[in-house]
């Protein structure tokens, strides 16, 4: 019987043949199934149905001298030696059992395959079939996401006309809070849009608040930063990466949300990050101050958490999109007295605009943490910043590759011929401030951009490049996808003005405080001493001071009264 014979042990992985495995897998097999010894006695599945061969009856079986060969050679290969007492014939009759064995098996596979093909084409077709039914929701291919942007955009591009592309660059007040969104293209299921939909989102989400602040719609409270001055002198940039989250989060939240809401929270008015250069100017607290390095560092800080930068020092959006667009202000002065600062002309040096004024909107740019650009009320060297073809086309985009769009503050492209006469008529002044790279009007002036193509003031493919500008940044924050698509369409309402953001304004008011001297070292207050404080000032009690400019809504104002008398 075969557990009588001795056992042919072959350790073929052991061996330099073992590349011939695959060539030989039978004869493998059947070595492998000689060297198998029953377990207590009883036939294993892969031996049961082995013949069982007696010692005397070795040589009666009939071998071919081929099928010696062929087993000797491949003993030989493989340097296995049989024992003297095991004859070839085992090893032969164990060979063509397991031929056999392979032979039903691959009957088996043969009709298993026959039946599993048709099932995978099968749902491989309904499967492609289903692509085709999602992809024929899109009726055209701008509104297909996994589409790249160029191709979307140049789709849009080639289904609007003049007109509507016109229509597309200049915002005016059109809703009964006064929001000024662009014109909508209803045969394209395009939706109007704001260019700049919230007051701001450098201290907060504006909560109803529209461009001018005027709108009496509140949608709820939010929580409140300091103004810029006191952003920046916190010091701490990974601070202000996350309270610029905060802000991008209560404004999704908002946006999705809350169903009276009446601007558009995906773009907004961000920091004001012109050089502070005299303390008089009435702006100076929005500003981050006077050094060109900080306010840099500060911008970008602010503008990656708004934007949906998952760290500080990441170089790609986490979700791929824009999580709020926003607008710095204002390129590149506005330091001009109030009254007269729509004619205002700063002289500043080549030199000066280069090491001072510059430096924080290419950091924004090589960082990308920038959008949108607005461009200024005042003019720059006798030049209207509406119309300066030397920032807004030569610097921006030939120097810096700037690829987002300029939109002008509310009013100066009216300026460009009514206070700074530069131009002759308004025609000529919308046509030279869209020729010098001023993409949007904020405002009703770029209507009259029909008269000036008809006069030759400027040509379609000038009004083609700054719609596609803008265009392209509306692809980037989704705002062409589908509904539901936004990842920051999650966001709960419950985050607005939550305890946790509570505590993160807190913190930045907190590291805000700058300490200039504490004479007879009066600070910290030792309550167990001073009964009395005199807080002297109506400023210290009115909270139109901390509101200032551009501000949301808390469900609390905290004077310095408050603040002092809490203690």
């Amino acid at each position: 019987r075969l557990d009588n014979i001795n056992l042919i042990f072959i350790h073929i992985f052991e061996h330099e043949f073992f590349l011939r495995i695959a060539q030989s897998f039978p004869l493998v097999k059947a070595l492998t199934l000689v060297n198998m010894k029953p377990q207590n006695g009883k036939q294993t599945d892969d031996n049961q149905n082995l013949p069982i061969i007696e010692y005397a009856h070795l040589t009666t079986l009939d071998l071919t001298k081929s099928h010696l060969d062929y087993i000797e050679q491949f003993l030989l290969d493989t340097k296995t030696t049989l024992p003297s007492n095991v004859h070839l014939s085992v090893v032969y009759q164990a060979l063509r059992k397991v031929t056999q064995n392979l032979k039903i098996k691959m009957k088996w596979i043969i009709a298993t395959l026959f039946f599993i093909l048709p099932i995978i084409y099968i749902t491989f077709y309904m499967y492609e079939y289903h692509k085709y039914l999602c992809k024929s929701n899109y009726d055209y291919p701008f509104q297909d996401p996994t589409l790249p942007t160029d191709i979307r955009l140049d789709n849009l591009m080639s289904l609007l006309t003049p007109e509507e592309k016109i229509n597309m660059l200049w915002m005016d007040e059109a809703t009964p809070d006064g929001e000024s969104p662009n014109l909508a293209v209803p045969r394209l299921n395009i939706r109007g849009y704001s260019w700049m939909g919230q007051g701001y989102v450098y201290r907060s989400a504006s909560n109803g608040c529209n461009i001018n602040c005027y709108s009496h719609v509140i949608d709820g409270n939010v929580s409140v930063l300091p103004q810029g001055t006191g952003i920046a002198s916190t010091w701490n940039k990974n601070l202000i990466f996350q309270s610029g989250i905060m802000v991008s989060d209560e404004s999704m939240a908002i946006h999705y949300n809350y169903k009276n809401r009446s601007v558009d929270y995906k773009t907004g008015a961000s920091s004001v990050i012109n050089i502070a250069r005299d303390p008089r100017w009435g702006r100076v607290p929005e500003t981050y101050g006077e050094c060109p390095i900080l306010t840099g560092e500060i911008a970008v800080a602010f503008n990656k958490g708004i934007m949906g930068y998952a760290q500080l020092e990441d170089t790609q959006l986490e979700y791929g999109i824009y999580k709020v667009s926003p607008i710095m202000r204002h390129f590149i002065d506005y330091d001009g007295p109030d009254n007269g600062r729509f004619s205002f002309n700063a002289i500043i040096s080549d030199a000066d605009i280069r090491t001072t004024y510059l430096p924080v909107w290419k950091k924004l740019i090589d960082e990308k943490a920038i959008v949108g650009i607005m461009s200024g009320i005042s003019a720059v060297n006798g030049i209207p910043s509406a119309a300066n073809k030397y920032l807004l086309n030569d610097v921006l985009r030939n120097e810096w590759d700037f690829t987002g769009y300029v939109i002008s503050d509310c009013d100066p492209v009216g300026d460009i011929q009514r206070s700074f006469h530069y131009t002759a008529t308004l025609e000529q002044a919308v046509a030279i401030s869209v020729a010098s790279g001023n993409d949007i009007n904020c405002g009703p002036e770029f209507k009259l951009l029909h008269e000036a193509i008809a006069h030759g003031f400027v040509n379609l493919d000038i009004i083609n490049s700054a719609i596609s500008r803008g265009l392209r940044s509306r692809f980037v924050s989704g705002n062409f996808d589908p509904i539901g698509t936004d990842p920051y369409s999650f966001i709960p309402y419950s985050v607005v003005d939550s305890l946790e953001h509570k505590l993160l304004t807190k913190q930045v008011v907190s590291e805000s405080i700058v300490l200039l001297q504490n004479p007879k070292e009066i600070l910290p207050f030792d309550m167990t001493k001073i009964k009395q404080i005199a807080v002297i000032g109506p400023s210290s009690d009115d909270i139109s001071v901390q509101a200032h400019t551009y501000h949301g809504t808390p469900s609390k104002w905290i004077t310095t009264l408050d603040g002092i008398q809490s203690m």
